[in-house]
């Protein structure tokens, strides 16, 4: 396993099944648990996803003033619209907001999962996609995973970097094939 001797993160997440996934996806990269800061929308306290939206440019900016060390993991859902949708409202937030760009060379990984993450999961249980599907059905495994995933989110992330090894077996869902890119980007960067 390659270390990332001197890394820090910040995970900028909606909720803690989205906080356990990253957190366990580093961990296995090689991050410590100090290594990791959790910056979660609090909890019943209207939309985390527009929480996440409203925080990034300031998460972005944090990291951008200090060392090239510090490692930016976003997660929110992509309920509504498609991934790259919620890539470029991402973009619009920062450029409301004053900000450049982000630049391909930033240790910044965006992860949308559509619908939920307990999509994901299912799939990786499974290997039945259901990303296309209406939300009642993104809605169905929420309630079916949603007190599973926080003790499986280790299993899970091992699946997905797993997955890293054999780049022919592209995943199904395109939501997890972003996510993907998305890592391994930030892998390389984090490797350099």
């Amino acid at each position: 396993m390659t270390r990332l001797g001197g890394w820090r993160a910040v995970i900028l997440c909606e909720d803690e099944n989205h906080y356990r996934f990253a957190k366990a996806f580093l961990s296995e990269k090689g991050l410590e648990p100090h290594q990791i800061v959790k910056r979660m929308a609090p909890p019943s306290q209207g939309s985390a996803e527009q929480w996440v939206r409203d925080n990034y440019p300031l998460a972005l900016s944090s990291i951008r003033g200090r060392s090239r060390r510090i490692a930016l993991i976003v997660v929110l859902d992509a309920d509504k619209g498609s991934v790259e949708q919620h890539y470029r409202e991402l973009a619009v937030c920062l450029k409301k907001n004053g900000k450049v760009p982000l630049k391909n060379d930033e240790a910044v990984a965006i992860i949308a999962p559509k619908w939920c993450l307990e999509n994901w999961y299912h799939f990786f249980l499974t290997g039945e996609s259901n990303e296309e599907q209406a939300i009642l059905g993104g809605k169905k495994f929420k309630d079916k995973y949603s007190k599973e995933l926080p003790v499986h989110a280790r299993d899970m992330a091992r699946s997905f970097i797993e997955s890293f090894r054999f780049p022919e077996n592209e995943p199904a869902m395109p939501s997890l094939r972003a996510a993907r890119s998305e890592w391994l980007r930030l892998r390389e960067l984090m490797n350099a």
